[in-house]
């Protein structure tokens, strides 16, 4: 269902495109077209967007749709993922390691939603300021987190021979990744605020998916085995 969700709005957005609707005669086409619903949508958005008291409305509605398009194609492709990643593991490793299946899907989350956001904001872009700011954010502390993680004890070990006396100072674990999620909420298809969160979730040490892969080979926090 989800392969079949994901075909049917790729073909709606192909539907809506601007060449599209400008140079066939006869859209709006009938099922199993899916202009009338398309038609629906726009007419939807029309009605709740009027224009102020006494200011004639220039602009339709066609990039609300075209996103709201995009967001289901996004949903639907990530349902596509997620199933085929259940068939390819097997029912015996999700029965026997749950923790690590729950870890991948809740790490990886983040990863999945800015490059939605960011294929569906390359081909109909709009722009969200709240999420460029938020991913800036979040790019910053990423870039602090990484400078703690890795340029810092080489500067040190540089200035003085060795790392043993180095005193530690910690980062900010996990709030790098809780501003992406919130940027590429409140952003989404802002393929700048996407973007910028693709960056930062890459070089954030403290962030899920850097948790993830430092710590997978750890048995007693994903296989609840006690330590040795």
């Amino acid at each position: 269902m989800g392969a079949i969700g994901a075909l049917y709005c790729g073909w709606a957005l192909h539907r809506i495109d601007a060449n599209t609707l400008s140079t066939e005669a006869d859209w709006p086409r009938s099922w199993p077209y899916p202009d009338r619903w398309l038609v629906a949508m726009h007419d939807w958005y029309d009605a709740r967007n009027p224009a102020p008291p006494g200011m004639l409305k220039l602009h339709g509605e066609l990039p609300r749709v075209r996103l709201s398009v995009g967001v289901l194609l996004a949903l639907f492709c990530n349902t596509v993922v997620l199933g085929a990643a259940m068939r390819l593991a097997s029912a015996d490793f999700v029965r026997k390691y749950p923790r690590r299946v729950v870890g991948l899907a809740v790490c990886f989350g983040p990863v999945a939603l800015v490059l939605s956001s960011l294929s569906i904001g390359w081909g109909y872009p709009r722009e969200g300021w709240l999420g460029v700011s938020l991913a800036a954010v979040g790019l910053l502390v990423a870039v602090l987190n990484f400078y703690l993680s890795f340029i810092r004890p080489l500067i040190y070990a540089w200035r003085h021979g060795s790392m043993a006396a180095m005193p530690h100072i910690s980062g900010l674990p996990l709030i790098g990744s809780l501003l992406i999620v919130l940027s590429g909420l409140a952003g989404f298809a802002d393929w700048r605020a996407a973007l910028l969160g693709s960056v930062a979730l890459v070089v954030d040490t403290g962030g899920l998916p850097w948790f993830l892969l430092a710590t997978w080979q750890d048995p007693c926090l994903w296989d609840g085995q006690p330590p040795d």
